[in-house]
Formats: C-alpha cells, structure tokens, sequence
C-alpha cells in the first residue's frame, strides 16, 4: 500500500524510489506481488540484458515518482548511476556496506 501511494503523489511532492533487495528471492516474491496488486514498478535484475538496463535508467529519470527494484548482484555487477533519487529503502542490509553511500548519498 506504501508503494502505491508513493506511485500516486502529485509531481510537486514526487519522489523517485529505489528499493533495494539483497537476495533475488524477495525481489521475485515483491516483483509477483506488486504485479499481483496492479503497481507500475520498474526493475533491475540478474537477468537484464544491457538494453533493459538502459530502458529502465531513461525511464526512472524520467518519471519523477519512479520505483525501482534493485537486486545486490545487479547493483554490484554494473554499479549504475542514478540521479535524483530522494528515497532508497534497503529490504536489509547490504552486503557491502559502501553501496549505501553510493545509493543514498545524496538522499534528504
């Protein structure tokens, strides 16, 4: 229900989201459930191919209320720059604890 009253904020309080998941295990089990539950999301995953990639970072930058799902491997892999981002919220720690500075470093 958070994410989709994050989804529906109006463009001056909008927020671009990053949810981060360490195992691709929840991230499936999220990824089903926000389908499930009709929420536009967008994802980066193991399996993404370098188009995907480019497609999902234009549209993240371009809606100003974006989700993004995130997995560890995909992050530590290719290491993505995003910018504008106000709000990453970890599913748990980090494996490496220098990706949350890189997250949300620049986060309010």
């Amino acid at each position: 229900p958070l994410i989709k009253q994050w989804r529906s904020e109006p463009e001056e309080t909008a927020k671009r989201t990053i949810i981060y998941y360490v195992s691709s295990y929840r991230f499936y089990q999220a990824r089903k459930k926000l389908e499930t539950n009709m929420v536009n999301f967008l994802e980066l995953s193991d399996e993404a191919t370098k188009e995907d990639s480019k497609r999902m970072k234009k549209a993240f930058n371009d809606d100003p209320n974006a989700v993004l799902l995130v997995t560890e491997r995909f992050y530590f892999h290719f290491r993505p720059k995003f910018r504008d981002v106000q709000r990453v919220v970890f599913i748990q720690p980090p494996t490496f604890p220098q990706f949350v500075p890189e997250l949300a470093g620049n986060c309010s």
